[in-house]
């Protein structure tokens, strides 16, 4: 799950680099968060992407962007809360797993 979403977040900042879209700052945040009973992951980006654009931007669109798909088939497996939130400059990814069903 970690793996996938930071790529991700790599992936959107190296292409907002090629294609000389990085008017603002650039960034990725990656935050770890415990708590009594649960443990969240959450990585957020620049991008330039709307609400209804998460699908892949990749040339191999048949072969990328079923990541996010695995991703949510983790996190129904272990009762856990996927959360993606875009907003006007930025792309959120938050995951939150039940520390007594973490097998990931």
């Amino acid at each position: 799950v970690y793996s996938n979403i930071l790529q991700n977040a790599i992936e959107e900042i190296d292409r907002l680099l090629q294609e000389n879209l990085n008017e603002k700052e650039l960034y990725i945040k990656v935050c770890f968060i415990t708590g009594k009973d649960f443990f969240e992951i959450k990585v957020e980006n620049s991008t330039d992407k709307k609400h209804d654009e998460l699908v892949t931007r990749k040339h191999d669109s048949k072969n990328h962007g079923i990541g996010l798909q695995n991703v949510k088939k983790a996190m129904e497996e272990c009762q856990g809360l996927l959360q993606i939130e875009i907003n006007t400059n930025a792309y959120m990814c938050e995951c939150i797993f039940p520390m007594g069903r973490l097998t990931i």
